[in-house]
């Protein structure tokens, strides 16, 4: 998938994020509700106040116990003008793909599989339609 329609896929979710609150939990089975394949792998360290971080990783085939898997990082912000600002960090970086939906940003690593971002881009916008 062209990183132009990802950029796309994000922004279009940036503006249509609301003011809902998410927790790790909620957020990560939301989006698997919607077939994104994600698994909460943990906490991460972080110094940084009014932010959780945690590890999570993108099966190549939900459901169909394959270990091998992309990652990325999910963001909770305490709300979504923090959430606001750590999306526009990682829009900074030249190496992830960002999504943001209310509290929560999304950091999935460039080098991921092409289909596991198209699969997560589709839960985004599957989620963003609720």
């Amino acid at each position: 998938m062209p990183a132009a329609l990802l950029c796309l896929i994000a922004l279009a979710f940036v503006a249509c994020g609301g003011e809902r609150s998410f927790d790790a939990e909620e957020f990560v089975g939301e989006l698997n509700d919607h077939g994104a394949g994600l698994a909460l792998e943990g906490s991460l360290p972080n110094e940084q106040a009014g932010v959780e971080v945690y590890s999570v990783a993108i099966a190549a085939n939900p459901g169909q116990g394959e270990d091998d898997h992309s990652g990325g990082s999910l963001v909770l912000a305490d709300d979504a003008d923090g959430a606001i600002a750590e999306h526009e960090r990682c829009e900074g970086a030249v190496s992830f793909i960002c999504f943001r939906a209310a509290n929560a940003v999304l950091i999935v690593e460039d080098g991921s599989r092409p289909q596991d971002i198209e699969r997560v881009g589709a839960a985004i916008r599957a989620l963003e339609s609720d």
